[in-house]
C-alpha cells in the first residue's frame, strides 16, 4: 500500500490508501486561512490548492502584495490577506467609530470597485464534499459598509452551479454551512466563493474563513 502526499498552498494532505481495489481518500478538512499563516507568501500558481481571482475563477489571478502577506489588485482595491487573529486590537487601532474587534481567526478580504474578490478551491483528487462552512464578519470601519455579498458555487466539468448566497453586515459574525447534499468533485473541479461589494465597495473590510470538509470516497 502507498500513501500519496500533496503539499499545496501551505496545506499538507494525505490521500489514500492505494491498493488494487482503487483509491479510498481519507476524510480531510481544508481551511482557507492555512494559505496565509506562513509569510512571506509566494506568487500564485494554477497548481495551488487555493487561488485568488478577480471576479470569478475565470478572472486573472491576483499578484503578490508588496509585503508578501496578501494577494491583491491595488488599482481596484481587490485584496485577500493578511491573517486576522481573534481579539486583535490592531484592527481598531486609530479608529474612533463603532468597534469591530475580530471574533475569530480568519483572513482579511476586500472586494473591488468594479470586480469581486474570488476565492477558489481546486480539488487535487476525486473527493466528496460533505460540508462547506464559511465564517464572515466586518472589521475596522465596516460599520459604514453596506455589506459584503457572498456567493458560493461549484464548478464541475466547467459548469458553474450556485450552492448558496448571503450578505454579511457589521456587527454580526455570520457562520453559514452548506450540508444539504454531498458534492462529488473530480480532480480539477472547483468550489468558488465570490466576495462582492453589494453595490458599493467603500468600507468593505471583512474577516472571513472557509472550511471544506470531505468524506471517504472510493473511485
Amino acid at each position: 500500500m502507498k500513501k500519496s502526499l500533496v503539499n499545496l498552498c501551505g496545506v499538507l494532505l494525505v490521500f489514500g490508501v492505494v491498493g488494487m481495489s482503487g483509491v479510498v481518500s481519507m476524510a480531510a478538512t481544508f481551511e482557507l486561512r492555512d494559505c496565509f499563516e506562513s509569510p512571506p507568501l509566494s506568487e500564485q500558481s494554477a497548481n495551488n490548492l487555493w487561488t485568488f481571482h478577480s471576479q470569478d475563477h475565470n478572472g486573472g489571478m491576483f499578484p503578490l502584495g508588496p509585503e508578501a502577506t496578501t494577494y491583491q489588485i491595488t488599482a481596484d482595491d481587490e485584496i485577500i490577506g493578511p491573517v486576522i487573529s481573534s481579539g486583535d486590537l490592531a484592527w481598531v487601532s486609530g479608529y474612533s467609530g463603532p468597534e469591530s474587534v475580530p471574533t475569530f481567526d480568519g483572513v482579511f478580504v476586500h472586494p473591488g470597485k468594479a470586480n469581486a474578490t474570488a476565492v477558489v478551491f481546486h480539488a487535487p483528487k476525486a473527493m466528496s464534499i460533505s460540508e462547506i462552512k464559511l465564517r464572515s464578519e466586518g472589521v475596522y470601519d465596516s460599520a459604514y459598509s453596506n455589506g459584503i455579498s457572498v456567493t458560493v458555487n461549484s464548478v464541475i466539468s466547467g459548469v458553474t452551479k450556485q450552492i448558496g448566497s448571503f450578505t454579511f453586515f457589521f456587527p454580526s459574525m455570520v457562520e453559514t454551512s452548506y450540508t444539504h447534499s454531498t458534492i462529488a468533485l473530480q480532480e480539477g473541479d472547483m468550489i468558488e466563493i465570490v466576495y462582492g461589494n453589494n453595490g458599493d465597495h467603500h468600507f468593505d473590510h471583512g474577516n472571513v474563513n472557509v472550511f471544506i470538509f470531505t468524506t471517504k470516497r472510493r473511485k
